[in-house]
């Protein structure tokens, strides 16, 4: 009787390790953080090296194209150096006194129009402004030295402060963006100190403001300018292209050589607040980068656009009608030249209802429905073409002569071409199990409702016997003593 009590001992003991190996297998893989790819629509493939777009309101990731990776953040680094100095002073219309170091940022930044002198006197509040909305570095080195007694020990504040933001991938070495190879950030972290930025309602108005003007001081007279960000500028400020554009509440710009062009945007629209970033991007598609990003986000949160499905191709094909060659896949973006009917180009790919052009001189996109793939035997040899320069791209007016497939941007689509268009764009349907589709998210839900009560149950069944095990263990030592 012992040793079938000790051979059966054995067996349960052997279950009891399978079981909680088994456990301890479910554990780690519910506790394993989630993908942050898993959650986020495939965003469009837009010129910036990297760009982010997150909930405004929960912090959770929309879409994104290499949101980790570090980038020069240029002048978007005065983000949190006017956070920082709204919640250091507490009377933004104290006075300030520019000194020397101050003032010799490099010459050939962005500065005050004049620039600010030595011993020029402002209220912190006019520095604010002409920081954010300039884009002045004196004043941004200015505010950091006032706040932080030097600009080094400020920059250990920004520093520490992004890391309380949960900003994990930043370094800042100065207070205005200026280069320097170990000032970085990423598209995620630069969504998120805007984030905690704009909680801020201070900061908020400073954001949002459009025009300011920094009254005469004792070494200048009055100074006035309008904001940088092309989506927040009075109308006859902007560019034609960007007059529809709507929702925009907060923006900051920055460029250095280095950097590229990097733009955060802050965007109330159809009931839902986002912010994004774009990253090494350059002057050709900045803007036309972010309108891109704006509309399909707020496409997918209004369910008007499904999730874009990328299809990598590489065949030649032929243009059935002159077509406009596009940087950007939208009818929003700039227009880079056309191509001609019965010209042949090679297609890199299909996104949505747009081809993907790539050219000696780089890579376009055009409507896809006006591309006739060849057949095999009728493929040409590979010829030499000269692509149009950008001078000698045509302008909006002599690109829409004879093309029947797109309006000029601001404008309504005929009915022919919505119908063409809309059909290959929003009826596209992303697999059963796309990533950041809702049934995979249920699926996901029912799944950990399922593992959790079965953990619960496996845990009391262990405490079970080791409890059994323990008791026939004392009676098995009392039996022997008895003998």
């Amino acid at each position: 009787m012992v040793l079938f009590f000790k051979k059966r001992k054995r067996i349960i003991s052997r279950i009891l390790a399978v079981t909680l190996s088994i456990i301890m297998l479910m554990w780690m893989a519910l506790s394993l953080p989630k993908d942050a790819y898993a959650e986020m629509i495939p965003g469009p493939d837009v010129r910036a090296e990297s760009y982010c777009v997150i909930d405004g309101n929960t912090g959770e990731i929309i879409m994104a194209k290499n949101p980790y990776a570090r980038k020069y953040p240029a002048s978007t680094t005065k983000v949190m150096t006017a956070l920082l100095v709204i919640e250091s002073v507490s009377d933004l219309d104290q006075k300030l006194t520019f000194t020397q170091s101050a003032v010799n940022v490099d010459p050939s930044s962005s500065t005050l129009s004049p620039k600010a002198q030595v011993g020029e006197i402002m209220s912190v509040r006019d520095a604010l402004y002409g920081m954010m909305l300039p884009s002045a570095n004196e004043c941004g080195a200015m505010l950091g030295e006032f706040v932080g007694g030097s600009e080094a020990v400020f920059v250990d504040m920004m520093n520490a402060r992004a890391k309380m933001i949960g900003a994990l991938n930043t370094h800042f070495t100065n207070a205005y963006g200026i280069h320097n190879d170990d000032h970085y950030t990423t598209a995620y972290d630069l969504c998120l100190i805007l984030r905690e930025a704009m909680a801020n309602p201070t900061y908020r108005e400073l954001f949002e403001t459009v025009y300011y003007r920094i009254p005469a001081t004792n070494k200048s007279e009055s100074r006035e300018f309008v904001v940088s960000h092309q989506f927040l500028r009075p109308l006859e400020y902007r560019d034609e292209a960007y007059k529809d554009v709507t929702g925009v509440i907060g923006g900051k710009t920055g460029s250095t050589p280095q950097a590229g062009k990097v733009l955060v945007t802050a965007c109330e629209r159809d009931g839902y607040y986002t912010i994004s970033s774009l990253m090494a991007s350059d002057a050709s598609c900045q803007y036309a980068d972010e309108l891109v990003l704006l509309e399909y986000t707020y496409g997918y949160l209004n369910r008007t656009k499904p999730p874009v499905i990328w299809t990598d191709t590489h065949d030649i094909v032929e243009a059935t009608a002159s077509v406009r060659l596009r940087y950007s896949p939208s009818l929003n973006g700039g227009i880079y030249g056309a191509l001609e009917e019965g010209q042949q180009i090679i297609r890199d790919g299909i996104y949505g209802a747009w081809a993907k052009i790539k050219t000696e001189t780089g890579t376009y996109y055009c409507v896809n429905e006006f591309l006739r793939t060849l057949e095999p035997e009728k493929v040409p040899e590979p010829t030499e073409y000269e692509w149009p320069t950008e001078t000698e791209a045509p302008t909006v007016e002599s690109a829409s002569e004879g093309q029947p497939e797109e309006p000029t941007a601001g404008e309504e689509p005929t009915s022919s071409q919505a119908a063409s268009e809309a059909s290959s764009a929003e009826t596209t349907t992303p697999p059963t199990s796309a990533p950041g589709s809702d049934e995979q998210a249920d699926n996901n839900d029912e799944l950990l409702y399922l593992l959790v009560p079965v953990g619960i149950i496996l845990v009391l069944l262990i405490v079970w016997l080791i409890v059994y095990l323990k008791a026939q263990e004392k009676k098995e030592k009392e039996y022997w003593k008895r003998r």
